[in-house]
């Protein structure tokens, strides 16, 4: 059982996922640990499935998971977002943008 603090970046098979709870408390170091393991392995495919539970924080990740992509010339797709956060990303209209991984 996670910690309700408790969020991991997991790299198998050729992609990433994460496992845990993903909420603004870890948010922030979890972006930092990413962006160190993308420079180094960069992300094609981040997986949400294993995730326990999310906020809108995650919108917040993916975006700044982008901008990372974007500027090393890399895209990313991501797999199995959870429907809550689905469901701001369209409603903010960034349906596109997300799914597009660039």
């Amino acid at each position: 059982m996670h910690d309700k603090h408790e969020i991991n970046l997991v790299r198998e098979d050729g992609q990433y996922y994460l496992t845990g709870n993903l909420n603004y408390k870890n948010v922030s170091s979890l972006l930092q640990d990413s962006i160190q393991q993308f420079k180094q392995n960069p992300p094609v495919e981040i997986n949400f499935s294993r995730l326990s539970s999310a906020n809108s924080a995650v919108v917040a990740l993916l975006v700044e998971w982008l901008k990372f992509a974007k500027k090393a010339g890399h895209t990313i797709q991501f797999k199995s977002l959870p429907e809550d956060v689905d469901s701001i990303i369209r409603a903010a209209g960034m349906s596109e943008l997300i799914q597009s991984g660039s």
